[in-house]
């Protein structure tokens, strides 16, 4: 099954008039793209690990999303409270439901089962070959239960940690565009680190953002009781994006030029 871990609807801001838009490849030896938002930004998983998921989460924010990012390019969405509350979702949601944690998943799995077989082939009285089957036909409905009690707790954790923090909304000049990484909600420490990958959790972050269109990042704010749309310059978008592709793990998707 073909999951999306990059929400469509903010993949379409960044597609042109026939509906592409430009893969770039963290992997020098392979050339940039064009391809539509359905060939993008997904990672093939049993079916059985994230369809639960993948509703719930269709029903809770995806389905908003499409509006939400229609006002923030039109009007001042911050006035609209359920619009903010649709981006702090996206924001936690793109963190939990990223590339980077599902390798991290996957590196438990294996982990895992490697486990399970080296404790139990004493007590097998056939080959490792057979007990590694065995355990793979079983292991699938473990890691199910596994993965979608630790992400649906995670969301939870995850919308209560951002639930009170404002909103900035900063705005690209007419003479530059953001990138989108592949893990687009990034953390980033005072000292330069980026992401879980570098050890910065959300509570270790000074900073958690997440571009939405090619003119427009959300950065969560605290301590301030304004929120507000800023004027970013064009190195700003350029450092912004710089941080965006270090982020990324594979790729990073832009408009066509």
């Amino acid at each position: 099954m073909k999951t999306h871990l990059v929400s469509q609807v903010i993949l379409k801001e960044f597609t042109n008039e026939v509906g592409l838009l430009t893969i770039n490849y963290k992997d020098e030896n392979k050339l940039p793209a064009q391809k539509t938002t359905k060939e993008t930004g997904f990672v093939e998983i049993d079916a059985a690990y994230i369809e639960r998921l993948e509703r719930d989460w269709n029903e809770s924010v995806e389905n908003d999303a499409k509006k939400t990012l229609r006002v923030l390019k039109n009007s001042d969405v911050l006035i609209y409270e359920k619009h903010t509350k649709i981006l702090k979702k996206l924001m936690s949601l793109h963190f939990i439901r990223s590339q980077i944690l599902m390798k991290l998943f996957n590196e438990m799995s294996l982990y895992h089962f490697n486990k399970i077989i080296d404790e139990a082939m004493p007590l097998f009285s056939g080959d490792r070959q057979s007990l590694e089957a065995m355990v793979k036909e079983r292991l699938p409905d473990v890691l199910t239960k596994t993965l979608v009690t630790s992400l649906e707790d995670l969301m939870k954790k995850v919308d209560a940690l951002i639930e009170p923090y404002g909103l900035e909304i900063g705005v690209a000049p007419d003479n530059a565009n953001f990138v989108l990484s592949d893990s687009p909600a990034m953390t980033m420490d005072r000292d330069g680190h980026l992401g879980i990958l570098q050890g910065v959790a959300i509570l270790q972050a000074t900073e958690f953002a997440m571009v939405m269109t090619p003119k427009h990042v959300i950065t969560l704010k605290s301590g301030e009781q304004g929120i507000k749309y800023i004027s970013l310059t064009q190195k700003e978008v350029d450092n912004l994006n710089k941080k965006q592709i270090v982020h990324s793990l594979h790729e990073y998707y832009s408009m066509p030029s």
